[in-house]
Formats: C-alpha cells, sequence, structure tokens
C-alpha cells in the first residue's frame, strides 16, 4: 500500500469514531456541541496529526525532506491503527 493511501486511512480512521461524528453533526447542524475539556484535547490532537499527515505527503512542498520522520510516523501509525481494529 502507498504512503499516501495509509495517511489517507489513518485520516479516515480518526475522523469515524463517535466524537468526530458527534461533533462533526452537531457542527452541521449548527448546534452547539458540548464538549469536555479532554473531548476537546482529543479534537485537538486529531487535527494536529491530519495536519502533520497532510503536509508530509506533499511531495512539492519546499520542507519535503525534512518531514521524513513524520512519514515514517505515518507508517507506525498505520500499523498501530490495523491491530487495534481502528482501519
Amino acid at each position: 500500500m502507498k504512503l499516501k493511501d495509509k495517511g489517507l486511512a489513518i485520516i479516515e480512521g480518526l475522523t469515524s469514531d463517535d466524537l468526530s461524528e458527534r461533533f462533526t453533526y452537531n457542527v452541521a447542524m449548527k448546534r452547539e456541541a458540548k464538549l469536555r475539556e479532554d473531548d476537546l484535547v482529543c479534537l485537538g490532537n486529531k487535527i494536529a496529526t491530519i495536519y502533520k499527515i497532510s503536509h508530509a505527503l506533499r511531495d512539492n512542498a519546499i520542507c519535503h525532506e525534512s518531514h521524513a520522520d513524520w512519514r515514517k510516523q505515518i507508517n507506525n501509525l498505520y500499523r498501530q491503527y490495523k491491530r487495534r481494529g481502528i482501519i
């Protein structure tokens, strides 16, 4: 599987859990999303991970070579998510 496909699978796994779907639904319906502080931290971590994946996979980015460690993390996350049944 290509690294970009692994990255997309991770992003899908990050955004398809109950917390993410509940938050997305509330935003779409223009309802107040009542979230606990730990939910907000979790969502913030998901956004940071999505950013790292999408940025690291951009071949034409000027800083592409400096993010080899992020691309390695994608492989590690993919294996971890696969083992845990998230993807």
